[in-house]
C-alpha cells in the first residue's frame, strides 16, 4: 500500500535584520510539528531603511539561495514567503523581490504592519493563555515595532510603528556608550511617536502583562537565562522574565560600549549594536503601563501564519491574507 505523502509547509519571515525559515507539517495534537528552523542575519537596513545597499542585497540573495536548497531537499509542497518593514520601506525592494522569484522561484509578498500584528497575535495565542483581561503583545523588529492589546478571544487594538531597533540605532545611537542626553532625546521621541498607543493602553487599562516576541525579547530572555546559569530548552516556547532582572540588564547595557556588549553572556553579537535603544523602548513601556508580569514567546509571526494555513485557510482568504504558494 502506497504511503500518503505528508503536507510540508515552508514559512519564510523576511525581516529587516533577519531572514527566517520554518518547515512544518500538520500535527493532530499541537497544530503543527516543526521539522526545521533557522535564521540568517541579512541586515537589510544596514546603510539605511529607505534603500537596500549592495552588500545587504547580496546577503539577502545568499539567504534565499540557502532557503531554496532547504525547501528542495525537504520536498516542501507549499511556500509562504512574506516581507516586513525593511521591504515595505526600501525603494529597491521590488527589484529584490523580482530577482528572488526569477532565481529561486519563490514569490515574496510584502505585508502591512497591521497584518504583521495579526500574525503575531495568532502565534502567541497558541502557547500563552491570554485569558479574559487585556494583555500587551509587543514585537520589536529591525524596522518596526508592533503593539497588540488583546485577550484570548479578540484583538482590542493593534498598530505598527516605524521604530524598529535598526531605525532607532541609526537616528539616536551615534556614540558609545549612549550619553544621558541620547537617552533623554530618544525617550522624548518615543513618548511622542507612541501617543496612539498610550491612548489605547489607557482605554484598556489595567494591562498588567507584557508578552514580548522576536529578537529583542529573545535577547533579554537569553541574557536573563545566562545570568541565572539556566539552560533554555527548544521545547519550551514561553518564558517568564523577572522584572528585576530585566531592569538590571537595562541599567548595565545602557552604560556599556559596543565592545563591552559583545562580551555580555547570552547576547548574540548581531544584536549587540541594537540592544541599547531597543531596551530603552522596552523600559519605557514597562514603566508607563506599570507592567507587573513579563514573558518571552518564541512563537510569533511564522507560527501565526501556520495557524491560518493549518487551521483556518478559509478565514485567511476571507480576510485577504492569502499568499501565493509555490
Amino acid at each position: 500500500m502506497q504511503k500518503t505523502k505528508r503536507r510540508t509547509i515552508a514559512v519564510l519571515d523576511l525581516g529587516t535584520n533577519t531572514f527566517r525559515i520554518l518547515l512544518a507539517q500538520p500535527h493532530g495534537k499541537y497544530l503543527f510539528k516543526a521539522l526545521h528552523e533557522e535564521k540568517v542575519y541579512v541586515r537589510l537596513a544596514k546603510t539605511g531603511i529607505d534603500y537596500i545597499g549592495e552588500a545587504a542585497y547580496r546577503r539577502a540573495l545568499d539567504a534565499m539561495e540557502r532557503f531554496e536548497k532547504i525547501i528542495n531537499k525537504q520536498n516542501v509542497s507549499e511556500v509562504y514567503a512574506f516581507a516586513t518593514e525593511g521591504m515595505r520601506r526600501a525603494s529597491n525592494s521590488e527589484q529584490l523581490i523580482a530577482e528572488v522569484k526569477d532565481r529561486y522561484g519563490i514569490s515574496i509578498r510584502r505585508i502591512s504592519g497591521d497584518m504583521e500584528a495579526t500574525f503575531i497575535y495568532h502565534g502567541v495565542q497558541q502557547v500563552f493563555d491570554l485569558g479574559t483581561r487585556p494583555h500587551l503583545l509587543m514585537d520589536i523588529g529591525g524596522g518596526s515595532t508592533e503593539f497588540i492589546i488583546a485577550n484570548a478571544t479578540q484583538i482590542f487594538w493593534k498598530q505598527s510603528f516605524a521604530i524598529g531597533g535598526t531605525v532607532l540605532k541609526q537616528q539616536f545611537h551615534q556614540q558609545e556608550p549612549l550619553s544621558p542626553q541620547d537617552v533623554t532625546t530618544l525617550t522624548n521621541y518615543l513618548e511622542q511617536v507612541l501617543q496612539p498607543f498610550w491612548k489605547a493602553a489607557k482605554k484598556y487599562a489595567p494591562i498588567n502583562t507584557l508578552v514580548g516576541t522576536s529578537g529583542t525579547f529573545s535577547s533579554i530572555n537569553k541574557m536573563a537565562a545566562a545570568a541565572a546559569s539556566l539552560t533554555l530548552s527548544p521545547e519550551q516556547h514561553i518564558y517568564p522574565i523577572q522584572l528585576t532582572t530585566a531592569n538590571a540588564l537595562a541599567e548595565h547595557l545602557l552604560h556599556t560600549t559596543l565592545e563591552e556588549r559583545l562580551s555580555v553572556p547570552g547576547l548574540e553579537p548581531e544584536r549587540a549594536e541594537l540592544i541599547s535603544v531597543a531596551f530603552i523602548l522596552v523600559q519605557l513601556v514597562l514603566q508607563r503601563l506599570h507592567i507587573s508580569h513579563l514573558f518571552y514567546s518564541s512563537y510569533a509571526i511564522k507560527e501565526g501564519i501556520l495557524w491560518y494555513v493549518f487551521k483556518h485557510p478559509k478565514l485567511m482568504e476571507d480576510e485577504g491574507l492569502s499568499f501565493h504558494t509555490d
